[in-house]
C-alpha cells in the first residue's frame, strides 16, 4: 500500500492556497472597527452598530468588580471579626455559670451536713 492520503492524493498535495497578505496590513487592528449586528424593535429591523471595548474599559470593569468583590468580602469578615468576641463572652458566661452552680451545690452540701 502506498502513502497515499484517504482520497488517493499524493502526499504533497496542497489542501488550500496560502493567503498573501500586503505590507502594511499584517497583524494590526482597525481602530475604527465595528460589530453589525440586526436589532428587531417596534419599527422594524434596523442594523446596529457595536465598538468592541478596548483595553482601558476592560481594566474598570475589572477594577470595578474587584471593588466590589472587596466590598462583599470585608463585611462579611466584619460581621465574623464582630461575632468572635460575642462568641467568646457567651462562652465565658457559660463557663462562669457552671463553675458558680459547682460551687453553689458544694455550699448547699456543705450547709446540709451542719
Amino acid at each position: 500500500m502506498t502513502s497515499n492520503d484517504h482520497r488517493g492524493r499524493p502526499p504533497d498535495y496542497v489542501h488550500a492556497e496560502p493567503e498573501i497578505i500586503p505590507p502594511g496590513r499584517g497583524e494590526r487592528r482597525n481602530p475604527t472597527s465595528q460589530v453589525w449586528v440586526w436589532v428587531a424593535d417596534r419599527d422594524g429591523t434596523h442594523r446596529a452598530a457595536i465598538t468592541p471595548p478596548g483595553p482601558l474599559t476592560i481594566f474598570l470593569i475589572l477594577a470595578l468588580f474587584a471593588l466590589i468583590v472587596a466590598l462583599i468580602l470585608a463585611v462579611f469578615l466584619g460581621a465574623v471579626l464582630f461575632w468572635i468576641p460575642v462568641l467568646v463572652v457567651l462562652l465565658g458566661a457559660g463557663l462562669l455559670a457552671a463553675a458558680v452552680r459547682q460551687r453553689w451545690r458544694q455550699f448547699q452540701h456543705w450547709l446540709s451536713r451542719r
